[in-house]
Order: C-alpha cells, then sequence, then structure tokens
C-alpha cells in the first residue's frame, strides 16, 4: 500500500471523528441526542409528516423511529396530533421548544463547519470538495451510488458493522 494512501485515509478518519466528537459534546451540553438533529431537521421542512415518513427518509425501522418520538413528545420537543383524514395516524410538529432547539443546534453545527473549514478560500473549498466527490465516486458501486448517509448506516449496520458515523453534515445538505 502506498503510504501516503495510509496517511490520507487516515486523516480522513479523523476529521470525521473529530467532527462527531465536537458536534456530539455541544448537543449534549444542549440536553439533545445527537441522532434527535435529523428528526428535528426533518420535522421542520417536513411539518406534519408521520413518523413513518421519518422512518423512511432515515432509512430505521417505524419502531425505531416510534422510540425517538416518544421520548421527544417527553421532552416537548415534538408533538402528535392527529390526522384529521385518518386518526389513526398521527402527525408530528415541532413545539416552540423544538423550533428553537433545532435552530440553536443548526447554529452550533454551521460554527462547526466554519471552525472546520477555516482559512480555507471559496475556490480551495471547490477544488476540495470536487477531490472528495472523486474519492466517493471511485468507492462508488450500485448498491451505494446516489445513497445518503441514513441508507450508508444501514448498509453497514446489515454488514454488521459496529459503530456508525454521524450524519449531520449530510442532513445539512438535504434540508
Amino acid at each position: 500500500m502506498n503510504p501516503l494512501y495510509h496517511k490520507l485515509t487516515h486523516n480522513l478518519d479523523k476529521i470525521s471523528m473529530m467532527r462527531r466528537i465536537f458536534t456530539q459534546r455541544v448537543a449534549a451540553r444542549d440536553g439533545v441526542c445527537l441522532g434527535q438533529m435529523p428528526v428535528m431537521d426533518y420535522i421542520r421542512r417536513h411539518p406534519g409528516c408521520t413518523q413513518k415518513d421519518v422512518a423512511d427518509f432515515m432509512e430505521v425501522s417505524p419502531p425505531s423511529v416510534a422510540v425517538m418520538v416518544k421520548r421527544m413528545v417527553r421532552d416537548g420537543i415534538i408533538e402528535k396530533k392527529p390526522d384529521e383524514k385518518d386518526m389513526r395516524q398521527n402527525r408530528l410538529l415541532l413545539t416552540e421548544k423544538g423550533e428553537e432547539l433545532q435552530v440553536h443546534c443548526r447554529q452550533i453545527f454551521d460554527q462547526v463547519d466554519e471552525q472546520v473549514y477555516a482559512g480555507f478560500s471559496p475556490e480551495e473549498l471547490e477544488l476540495l470538495s470536487s477531490f472528495l466527490i472523486r474519492l466517493i465516486n471511485n468507492l462508488a458501486n450500485d448498491e451505494v451510488r446516489n445513497t445518503n448517509n441514513f441508507a450508508l448506516l444501514k448498509i453497514m449496520k446489515n454488514l454488521g458493522c459496529s459503530g456508525s458515523h454521524n450524519n449531520d453534515h449530510t442532513q445539512k445538505e438535504e434540508s
């Protein structure tokens, strides 16, 4: 193996883990489970969505979302409203507290990104982005091409991989 490949791969992994550690600490300080961010982001963009909608977006089972929704309702972050046309379904909405928390967390993640990319010119960022896209395309096959990070996590879990990386950056891009 080319020693430079190892060094580059190590640094890419380290950046990802450092960013995850930092955002997880900040989120925990503010009383947010990092996994709640994609739910809040999705509900904010799709007010009145269902738990199934969230589960489909996150590529997880509806029971997994149900547990998180129950906790978020208990914590006053989201509320469930019965669907007017189908009383068997509930519609999800952010509460005022949830809206404030989502905006606050998004600002924190934006600050983290500003820190990560500090000192880079717009041209350098475009070049870096194009390099990263080339790396992604070099690895992509039909299974992973055009998937979001939620789908990649699902594939990893199905392979029995332990430890998952947060996908808040992708969530941000998709918002």
